[in-house]
């Protein structure tokens, strides 16, 4: 698909200004665009959209490749204190994980990086 330029997911949301301002104070995203039903944040070069949610979220989850998860974590794990983040672990499958849902939203953030070996 040489059209292609991304894939943006979007978190349909019941509170939008508590997920976007989680997702910018914990994580780092800028927010690029914003209206009253749709908002778009940015890290680096990849793009998460925010939906104003019209009836309570389905379940949904969203994985975050990062450098070092650990390096990570102690950056952010007292911004999660409220919404009783799963700390690092290892995965079977190869990979070091951090569980969060995302307020507002039915959203579970996995956040993981290869175990290093």
């Amino acid at each position: 698909m040489d059209y292609l330029e991304s894939v943006t997911p979007h978190i349909p949301s019941k509170a939008m200004k508590e997920s976007i301002s989680f997702m910018v104070e914990a994580f780092g995203f800028e927010l690029i665009n914003h209206s009253e039903f749709y908002s778009e944040l940015a890290s680096g070069n990849q793009i998460q959209g925010i939906v104003k949610a019209q009836a309570e979220p389905n379940e949904q989850s969203i994985y975050l490749r990062v450098k070092d998860v650990d390096v990570l974590w102690s950056k952010i794990k007292s911004k999660l204190e409220k919404t009783k983040p799963k700390a690092p672990f290892n995965q079977e499958y190869g990979m070091r994980e951090i569980h969060v849902v995302i307020p507002g939203t039915n959203t579970l953030l996995f956040i993981g990086s290869p175990i290093n070996t």
